[in-house]
């Protein structure tokens, strides 16, 4: 997820009306600072922890779609496709930089980051081991 909001430019001033209402929801509860990229890890490790404390209400992304009824049921809504699924490609944009960091240098950043420990720590709550940079 890091790596995903990092090369779609979240948090980066110069893609901020790509992403306007996002970041508008963001700087309410975050603060986004100057680092792309440490802002990025931040609202990661951030956001999760806001959603551990509704433990019985978070859901893995990977099962998302399976547990979607129960989440809709939760918040009182239902599901209304409002046209067509997107594509399977839809998510998976190239990069918005120029010379994006490969996935080993990402690792790296990741690895040295302050908040190494603490992202480790949340991967191996969530059942994805203690090394969160590794594919």
């Amino acid at each position: 997820m890091i790596r995903s909001f990092h090369n779609i430019g979240f948090f980066d001033i110069a893609f901020r009306p790509w992403h306007r209402r996002f970041i508008a929801f963001a700087e309410r509860y975050f603060d986004v600072g100057s680092d792309p990229f440490d802002a990025c890890v931040r609202w990661y490790l951030d956001w999760n922890a806001r959603c551990e404390a509704l433990g019985a209400y978070r859901v893995p992304i990977e099962k998302i779609e399976a547990e979607m009824p129960r989440i809709l049921r939760h918040i009182g809504a239902v599901a209304e496709r409002q046209g067509p699924a997107p594509s399977a490609t839809y998510n998976k944009r190239p990069s918005v930089y120029s010379a994006p960091p490969s996935r080993e240098a990402f690792a790296q950043q990741l690895q040295e980051h302050p908040c190494a420990a603490a992202l480790a720590s949340m991967s191996a709550r969530y059942g994805y081991g203690s090394e969160p940079w590794r594919d």
